[in-house]
């Protein structure tokens, strides 16, 4: 799970020369790339994966994302999916483009919702405004895509049962979240 690409002194960046020695590393070394979809799919039926399966992940969908990291994706053929904040898309400094975005689709990058302004969703009390976040951020990038999207990222990790229920109602496959520093996924 990555965030940001890039040579800021900050937690959520990975420089670019990192980043491709990791990719490198994970070819090199016979790890088995799968994505996002193949790991659900496989979930829901019981499938047993290598242990050196990998699935690879973004949040957010800032530029750095296209400008380092879908290179060196592209380049090994490694499948992995960016959860992006719809409403960020071509609005925000530092995001990427919704022609990025359809680029990147062409190219075995998926894209999963994570909401529409990157809300925190325990804190939203109207029924409405969740279901914008959740189903409104998914219809948004559907619509500008032309591909499904199947999956959905808790922005900072933070969901209730409730929450869990209009992710799902909202027509997604699975979600994932971190908690603890420790990525978990629930379909």
């Amino acid at each position: 799970m990555y965030h940001r690409f890039g040579y800021r002194q900050n937690t959520l960046f990975v420089t670019p020369e990192n980043f491709k020695r990791q990719m490198k590393y994970l070819k090199d070394k016979g790890y088995k790339i799968i994505s996002l979809d193949e790991l659900v799919e496989g979930l829901k039926t019981g499938r047993r994966f290598p242990h050196n399966s990998v699935v690879i992940t973004a949040d957010d969908g800032y530029e750095d994302n296209y400008t380092y990291a879908y290179p060196v994706l592209k380049k090994y053929g490694f499948p992995a999916t960016i959860f992006v904040i719809a409403d960020f898309i071509d609005t925000k400094k530092d995001f990427m483009s919704w022609d990025e975005l359809r680029e990147m689709s062409r190219h075995n990058i998926s894209f999963g919702g994570h909401t529409k302004n990157h809300a925190y969703l325990p804190s939203i009390k109207k029924e409405g405004a969740l279901w914008d976040e959740t189903r409104g951020c998914k219809e948004s990038i559907e619509n500008r895509i032309g591909s499904n999207v199947d999956y959905f990222c808790y922005p900072l990790g933070g969901f209730t049962g409730h929450v869990k229920q209009t992710v799902k109602k909202a027509g997604y496959k699975g979600a994932c979240t971190t908690n603890r520093e420790i990525g978990r996924a629930h379909v």
